[in-house]
């Protein structure tokens, strides 16, 4: 498959899934597609994105060892769909790679405490940093906090996220 000329059919459904299974488990084939994931033009990179959150979700370890690119184009997006997938895949990891945990801590707590992203995005994030919160105990307080002032003017799906993120939390901090 020629995926840049994939990537320049369209925006839809068939045409992300197609390329997804396309990709499938193949670790050589992740990686010739990161370079559109990581592609300065706005809408392949928007397109490749959405492919890469499906194809991740269902494989993690395929993006493994291109997590600090990754975490680089988090930091200096081309589109918010870059962020919105990568955090949506790292909440369904079992483990983050612990040499990365603080580094996505701290951009994931961004994304929360900063009122111009997406609920999408905040949502994503209280699971990616409770996650690593329960591997370190004294994070949890302030990110109690943060999800609590999120809830006070929240929308339905900070809420309710929220509250099942505070629940795992509290639970955390009475077992400690």
């Amino acid at each position: 498959m020629d995926i840049e000329a994939h990537l320049r059919k369209g925006h839809n459904k068939e045409l992300c899934i197609e390329l997804a299974n396309y990709i499938g488990n193949s670790q050589t084939r992740f990686d010739k597609f990161m370079q559109f994931f990581l592609h300065k033009e706005y809408r392949i990179c928007q397109r490749a994105s959405w492919a890469m959150g499906v194809v991740c979700e269902k494989h993690p370890n395929l993006m493994v060892k291109w997590i600090p690119e990754i975490l680089k184009a988090v930091e200096n997006p081309v589109h918010d769909a870059v962020v919105r997938n990568t955090v949506r895949v790292l909440q369904n990891f079992d483990q983050i790679p612990e040499k990365y945990e603080g580094r996505i801590f701290d951009l994931c707590f961004k994304f929360l405490i900063d009122p111009q992203y997406p609920i999408a995005i905040k949502a994503f994030s209280m699971t990616v940093c409770r996650k690593i919160a329960i591997k370190y105990p004294d994070l949890i307080p302030e990110l109690i906090e943060v999800i609590e002032d999120l809830l006070l003017h929240g929308s339905s799906g900070i809420i309710s996220r929220g509250k099942k993120e505070l629940n795992l939390l509290n639970k955390m901090q009475i077992s400690n």
